[in-house]
């Protein structure tokens, strides 16, 4: 981050892909000299033993998130770029990948909880104050056992709406058999105010032409469609996706001719079986509705209620 003519970077001195007891983190300051950079100040000693997971400088502090049983969040001092100091340190359980200002002396971190041992066990979001610098506090938290986000690895999967003190982050979970995302309000403390599934809102059957199988190619578990060029696709209770033909015939020890026209497009789709929903891979909010995308569909839904206001395909 570059601040008032000053370049902060965070750095974690030891081997790239783990941490050992003899890694350590560090703050570094440089600023512009000529062609070059020259290092301004450091701080050092940050997470012995372990890596940085998240970083985020606002103004005239920094906040370093480290992680291998348990997560500092350690809050820098940078107003005399000579000499930062560490003036506070929060250790709890699990760590924050992603770090968000709410404003007001708040700050929300995303990412996993986890035993003391440093096993995680599922999807994190935590609500920091920070108004004080030297005792940070996680105040409130929410948590999805068995879960993750993309916003770990992925900033842009994360939305935060202002006006409506709401967050929105995509989430799966195979212990709570649930893949979609999740409203956060964070209004006074953390509450969870809906999830958005990409289900398909009705039953209208496909308008492409179904390709009868043979049994050894799934028979009646998987459906093969041929669509023309403004057929929108898509089966009720079914994942699709276009598949060339030479793929689909090698599944098959019987000849299999599908009749393709020169503009159509072959769609292979296989049961959800419940709850495999499209993960949802971004969000944003237009007017008074939020609208989310998934591999599957653009869908609407009204911000106010989180109703369904409409589903649209997408290839």
């Amino acid at each position: 981050d570059e601040f008032d003519g000053v370049l902060r970077v965070a750095v974690t001195d030891g081997p790239p892909w783990w941490a050992t007891d003899e890694s350590e983190s560090f703050v570094v300051t440089l600023r512009r000299s000529g062609d070059r950079l020259e290092q301004t100040g450091m701080v050092g000693g940050l997470g012995r033993g372990e890596r940085i997971y998240s970083v985020r400088f606002i103004g005239e502090t920094g906040y370093v998130v480290t992680f291998r049983q348990t997560d500092p969040l350690y809050v820098i001092d940078l107003r005399d770029p000579a000499e930062p100091i560490v003036t506070g340190e929060l250790k709890i359980p699990g760590y924050s990948a992603y770090l968000h200002p709410l404003g007001e002396g708040r700050l929300l971190g995303v990412g996993r909880d986890a035993t003391g041992d440093g096993r995680v066990t599922g999807a994190k979001v935590s609500l920091f104050d920070v108004s004080d610098p030297t005792d940070p506090r996680e105040v409130d938290t929410w948590v999805l056992p068995g879960g993750s986000t993309d916003v770990e690895w992925d900033h842009l999967a994360f939305l935060s709406w202002a006006p409506l003190d709401m967050v929105v982050l995509p989430v799966q979970s195979w212990e709570t058999a649930f893949a979609g995302a999740v409203v956060l309000k964070t209004d006074g403390g953390l509450r969870e105010f809906g999830r958005i599934t990409h289900q398909p809102v009705d039953d209208t059957p496909s308008d492409c032409r179904e390709v009868v199988l043979p049994e050894e190619m799934g028979g009646e578990q998987i459906i093969v469609q041929v669509c023309g060029p403004y057929d929108a696709g898509g089966y009720p209770g079914y994942w699709c996706e276009e598949m060339p033909p030479d793929e689909v015939k090698y599944w098959s020890e019987e000849p299999v001719e599908f009749d393709l026209g020169p503009d159509d497009r072959l769609e292979v789709c296989w049961p959800e079986f419940g709850w495999a929903e499209a993960p949802i891979l971004r969000s944003l909010v237009v007017g008074d509705t939020l609208w989310t995308l998934s591999q599957r569909s653009l869908q609407g839904n009204d911000l106010a209620t989180l109703d369904v206001l409409g589903q649209y395909p997408v290839g």
